[in-house]
């Protein structure tokens, strides 16, 4: 029913957002022969070298590639000779970020070992290091998403200096020999679930912008790009974006483009506010830019209904939104209201508008109407993309995290011609910079210089010269471990849990194992799950009860139905009553976790005389959910991912791999992947599909009957999926007693972070309660 988004990694989105495509603005006389910005020139990410190549491999067509220290998503930024490049590097083990959008990779504490920021200038001939700087080195004051990096900010130079911003950490200043002119600290700010900042500065006229949008006090702030001197510092009423301002020259005036998910706002020079649009997804990313006077804009987080694409005419004042049903007025040229990627930015090349979606779909459009030329159309074995799209000498090219960039014809309708792949090593997440004939392509191990004619074998390594001497790390003070706390040890052999069987159920076939002799035990896994994640509760309940452990329709070793209408709670919960049925029994004590506890709940309030008792585990009463769905903004969004669940192409974007990261056990976590492997990906999803409250979220129309049974629940308190709150008030729901034991050092998946409390709380109450 739920994602615990700490324990389960899904691949749509996530929950992902980062750096190489969030990047700054300044004019650049030629820009062939520098890249002083996020996509060159007006931040479009044309090249105009017929020389570019568009071929290439990890060794094939590269003139050199240096391994990078540390972590950054950063873009090179190049001025003549010089490709200028961030990163932080974790002097102690970091967590290896996971390819593709997924929940799950929110870390809400800092690392706790030293990390150095610094900055790379490296020869664009032939990669070696000219000069590197580090700029602090400590332990990071606030956290980031686990796909994130400290150095999500692509630096901007104006070939006399390069600044380097470096979100809750400060902005750096260094002249291009590397010497520091000067240093700005910033203050660090909260941002949303703790994923990190990754817009980066503009430049203007002499001028730096910076945006900073947080949960605690947004601002747009100015510098003296000389001295590093306050301007002026403007307070925005926003919440945490990502996107990165634009600096819109027109042929009326010049003003200061900021995307936000309140609106997108337009400032003049001095900070005085000029226009806004309302109307933008609930997370922003994509930079702005200008194509034959017209600014275009775009916000389209994955799980939004609102996608917008808005083309915008110079000259506006006030508040220019559309209206219900409108798609264009005197300032909005037109719009497309759900066209908009999440992460990479939009790109026009050649007179048409390219839209490149996260998980491997395009749609091409026309740049002065809006209508449609093609798509959306998926990309053969796309994958994941988060960088922007770049172009030249006729093609457009995409590159997915995976590090395979695929080369489409500029026409009407997707041509790919080829696709060009890395390393396997190589995850990219950064958009390449564009330079004379050379094309740059920073990845998370390292940086290519791609160039025709070259081949290279080895890659250049170098010191990282550190000027920071790493003190020990304190000793860990002593403490006995939690019941929640101790890993499950040794996978229990399937085979020797139970014997397997096949329950009927009008015309399904539903898998399940049982063990023991007594009154009957029926125990429903959630998702991602299937019978065994009762592994550490099937022995010690057999010795009373009969035990059958059910793998759910769609999951594992059951019937996989097609369509959403099989998935529908009256076909669930009469697989209950067949598997009930089937062991020739009245009546049966109801176990649930997860989608497992909705389908509990379920029966248990539809077929009361065949419930005796109920057992929930984290999974409050459908009410109570519905009621903070409703009500409660944190449960609205740590509950985003269902929309994405309920999307029609979800299940091709979520690999096995990533949905079984939340098992502690080595040797479990090899039996769930055979598992997932084998159910249906599509099905599971029909769980959400059919069942799960759809946005606008309201209050349930019928409280509907109350269950008649004792009911125990136990909830592990450090889920975030399903927030404690949705407990309140369950007992009204419930005619008989109600036990609620809670878990604080629990997750979601209370039942196997803490098998022995688990256990034996519910073996106690059973007896407690015959």
């Amino acid at each position: 029913m739920v994602l615990n988004q700490n324990k389960i990694v899904m691949h749509f989105q996530k929950i992902a957002l980062w750096g190489g495509l969030l990047l700054g603005f300044v004019a650049i006389s030629d820009a062939q022969e520098h890249w002083g910005q996020f996509r060159g020139d007006g931040a479009k990410g044309i090249g105009d070298n017929k020389n570019l190549p568009d071929r290439w491999s990890s060794t094939e067509n590269v003139a050199w590639k240096c391994d990078l220290p540390g972590r950054g998503w950063s873009s090179p930024v190049v001025w003549g000779n010089k490709v200028f490049v961030t990163t932080v590097i974790n002097t102690g083990e970091s967590e290896e970020p996971k390819k593709g959008l997924y929940f799950g990779g929110d870390r809400p504490k800092p690392a706790q070992s030293i990390h150095q920021w610094k900055v790379y200038c490296l020869d664009l001939g032939t990669g070696s290091v000219l000069w590197d700087q580090q700029v602090h080195a400590g332990i990071p004051t606030s956290p980031i998403h686990l796909k994130s990096s400290y150095a999500s900010e692509t630096p901007i130079t104006d070939g006399e200096r390069v600044y380097c911003y470096f979100g809750n950490l400060g902005l750096y200043c260094f002249d291009l020999e590397g010497n520091e002119v000067w240093r700005k600290p910033f203050d660090p700010k909260a941002t949303r679930y703790g994923w990190g900042t990754a817009a980066s500065p503009v430049l203007h006229e002499g001028r730096l912008y910076v945006v900073n949008d947080n949960e605690e006090e947004s601002y747009l702030v100015a510098f003296e790009a000389k001295t590093g001197e306050e301007l002026w510092r403007v307070v925005r009423d926003e919440k945490s974006n990502w996107a990165t301002p634009y600096v819109w020259k027109n042929d009326q005036r010049t003003e200061i483009v900021t995307p936000g998910t309140g609106g997108i706002r337009s400032y003049d020079l001095a900070g005085q506010l000029l226009w806004t649009i309302r109307g933008m997804s609930s997370i922003t990313i994509a930079t702005p830019y200008e194509h034959n006077g017209l600014l275009y804009v775009s916000s389209g987080y994955v799980m939004d209904q609102t996608k917008p694409i808005y083309a915008i005419r110079p000259g506006a004042s006030g508040d220019i939104s559309l209206k219900d049903s409108e798609t264009s007025n005197q300032f909005i040229a037109w719009s497309q209201p759900k066209a908009a990627p999440y992460n990479p930015t939009t790109m026009i090349y050649e007179d048409r508008l390219h839209v490149l979606y996260d998980r491997g779909l395009v749609s091409c459009f026309n740049p002065v109407d809006g209508k449609e030329i093609y798509g959306p159309v998926r990309l053969p074995k796309g994958g994941a993309f988060t960088s922007s799209p770049w172009a030249y000498d006729g093609k457009v090219f995409y590159l997915n995290e995976d590090g395979v960039t695929h080369v489409i014809k500029s026409s009407d309708q997707l041509e790919v011609l080829h696709t060009n792949k890395l390393e396997e090593d190589d995850m990219c997440m950064a958009t390449p910079a564009i330079v004379g004939d050379k094309l740059l392509i920073r990845t998370a191990a390292r940086m290519y210089c791609i160039q025709k004619g070259k081949k290279i074998e080895k890659p250049i390594s170098f010191d990282t010269p550190s000027t920071f001497n790493t003190p020990p790390a304190p000793a860990a003070a002593s403490q006995k471990p939690t019941d929640s706390e101790k890993p499950i040890q040794g996978a229990m052999a399937e085979d020797d849990l139970g014997t397997h069987g096949y329950a009927p159920s009008d015309g399904v076939n539903i898998h399940y194992v049982t063990k023991g002799t007594g009154p009957l035990v029926v125990m429903i896994h959630g998702f991602p799950d299937y019978w065994y994640t009762w592994r550490k509760q099937i022995p010690a309940l057999a010795e009373n009860f009969q035990v059958v452990a059910i793998d759910q329709r769609g999951y594992n070793l059951s019937d996989q139905p097609a369509g959403v209408e099989n998935y529908a709670m009256k076909k669930l919960i009469g697989d209950v009553r067949n598997v009930i049925n089937h062991f020739q029994k009245e009546k049966a004590i109801v176990v649930g976790h997860d989608w497992g506890g909705m389908v509990a709940w379920q029966f248990a309030m539809n077929y009361p005389a065949m419930t005796d008792r109920l057992v929930i585990l984290n999974l409050p009463h459908p009410n109570g959910l519905r009621r903070e769905l409703a009500t409660n903004p944190e449960q609205q969004k740590n509950s985003e991912y269902a929309r994405f669940f309920q999307s029609p192409d979800a299940a091709s974007q979520i690999k096995v791999a990533s949905l079984v990261e939340w098992v502690k056990d080595a040797e479990a976590k090899k039996k769930y992947v055979v598992a997932l492997e084998r159910s249906s990906m599509e099905g599971m999803l029909n769980y959400y599909k059919a069942n799960y409250p759809r946005v606008p979220y309201t209050l349930p129309e019928s409280e509907g009957p109350k269950v008649q049974c004792s009911v125990l629940m136990i909830h592990g308190l450090k889920d975030k999926a399903l927030l404690a709150s949705a407990l309140n008030d369950n007992w009204k729901w419930i005619e008989k007693d109600l036990t609620l034991v809670t878990v604080p050092e629990a997750d979601h998946f209370v039942q196997q972070d803490a098998p022995e409390t688990v256990t034996r709380t519910i073996a106690n109450w059973l007896k407690a309660n015959p």
